[in-house]
């Protein structure tokens, strides 16, 4: 059964920003406390004290819980004052990825920096012909977000990333090779200013066209404000991982110069070829000893 659905009122543009960037201030909110449903993604009970996992920085939640896939779990959330945006009659130009929930009367976004206005009432379990089972009671805790998994999100990541360069290309420099420093497989670090020298290591010059890296300074920086929806930013972050570039992105990005280590210092490899990054690290690693240099791992997301 449908919960009731809630008055709504015009948020002041003078507000704190919602969370996700593409979201402009001034959306219709609700204008009282209400209830709503939110897919509790996995185990309810995980949900409640870990977050629901999400690669965006908003839920989605629904008056009736058949507006959610068939079968899904659920939780049970109460909403305050200005805490729900109307999906009905959203003001901003939304991405692509999530058109299919626009002009539903009864589906509501929860931004990331409101969600200190929902708490959570219980979970429920889908007993997979149309009913739900309560299993847990929140007794009124936050409603959180947590990582998603790599393999549906970028390098755990949502996908509301700051991206470097902002225009133009720009040069920058990875060092070979790759140590994960808490990135998953198929993502290699690159540095804006020359690193210093390491033994053992080589270190490639290139240049990055528009928007190819993800920026982490950057994305810390404008997340570190939503405390109630974790990602895995912090975290590389305070690994000092300033530039992240994707698998997906190597053939883009091309290779001007090589070095190697030595003296103390980086020397100049003058034989090579110019090329994209994949065909460069290929030649230096049939050019130099495997314990020097390998490829950048390659995933398959």
């Amino acid at each position: 059964m449908a919960l009731p659905r809630p008055a709504l009122v015009t948020d002041n543009r003078r507000a704190a920003d919602y969370g996700p960037p593409w979201l402009r201030r001034g959306q219709q909110v609700n204008a009282e406390a209400f209830e709503a449903f939110v897919l509790a993604e996995g185990d309810p009970a995980r949900a409640v004290t870990d977050g629901v996992p999400s690669v965006e920085l908003f839920l989605a939640a629904f008056l009736d819980p058949r507006s959610a896939p068939a079968g899904s779990d659920l939780l049970r959330v109460r909403i305050g004052p200005g805490g729900a945006v109307a999906m009905a009659v959203l003001r901003t130009h939304v991405p692509a990825r999530f058109k299919y929930v626009l002009g539903s009367p009864d589906t509501y976004l929860l931004p990331a920096a409101r969600l200190d206005r929902v708490r959570l009432v219980g979970g429920f379990r889908s007993d997979g012909h149309g009913r739900l089972l309560p299993t847990v009671d929140a007794d009124g805790e936050p409603l959180r977000i947590r990582p998603a998994p790599t393999s549906r999100s970028v390098a755990g990541l949502p996908h509301d990333v700051r991206r470097w360069p902002g225009f133009g290309t720009r040069t920058a420099y990875a060092l070979l090779p790759a140590r994960s420093r808490g990135l998953p497989r198929g993502w290699l670090p690159l540095h804006q200013q020359r690193p210093v020298a390491r033994p053992g290591r080589l270190l490639v010059e290139v240049r990055v066209p528009a928007g190819r890296t993800v920026d982490v300074d950057a994305t810390h920086t404008a997340l570190t404000g939503l405390p109630l929806a974790r990602t895995r930013v912090a975290r590389l972050h305070h690994a000092g991982v300033a530039l992240v570039l994707g698998s997906r992105s190597y053939d883009r990005i091309v290779v001007q110069r090589a070095y190697r280590a030595q003296g103390g210092g980086w020397q100049r490899i003058g034989d090579l070829t110019p090329g994209p990054l994949p065909s460069v690290v290929a030649d230096l690693q049939s050019a130099v000893p495997a314990r020097v240099v390998d490829p950048p791992p390659v995933d398959a997301t």
